[in-house]
């Protein structure tokens, strides 16, 4: 008895896409997006759980300073691993909790004007109820146990 084989199904093993992996396809889409967009894309990935702190640092820089301070550890990027077009993120900050091991704040420091108030209505942070607060030139964004704060230099 012979088994047919469906041709549409083998291509899709073969695809560009189906070997291509997770993180190096994310951390392509986050140079291609809009700002706005990716500070949304992060805040989806804090959403569904808190992410691997040295997975998350890899995927976003990969020459990072530390230093301590008050029991947690704060990885500083200034060499930016994503080619964003407009070099509009001077610097990324993670403070990592050291006793729990996972990202309580990540702060994103800009280089471009942005209008808070635009990312504030997307509707799908509006639908997650996520509380975001906005003063002077930083936008805050409270998730579970963690925050995410952009920051307009």
């Amino acid at each position: 008895m012979d088994a047919e084989i469906d041709d549409q199904e083998i291509h899709l093993w073969f695809t560009q896409e189906s070997w291509e992996d997770p993180w190096l396809k994310m951390r392509n889409q986050f140079d291609q997006i809009s700002l706005e967009k990716l500070i949304i894309e992060i805040v989806e990935i804090f959403l569904c759980g808190h992410p691997n702190y040295k997975r998350f640092l890899g995927l976003l820089g990969s020459n990072s300073t530390s230093r301590i301070h008050n029991q947690q550890t704060i990885y500083s990027l200034v060499d930016i691993n994503i080619n964003r077009k407009n070099n509009d993120i001077k610097e990324i900050e993670l403070h990592i909790d050291t006793e729990e091991l996972f990202i309580c704040k990540l702060k994103l420091y800009i280089n471009a004007p942005m209008d808070f108030f635009e990312i504030q209505q997307q509707k799908y942070l509006v639908e997650q109820e996520i509380v975001m607060e906005v003063k002077n030139n930083k936008l805050i964004i409270f998730l579970n146990d963690s925050v995410i704060e952009v920051i307009i230099n």
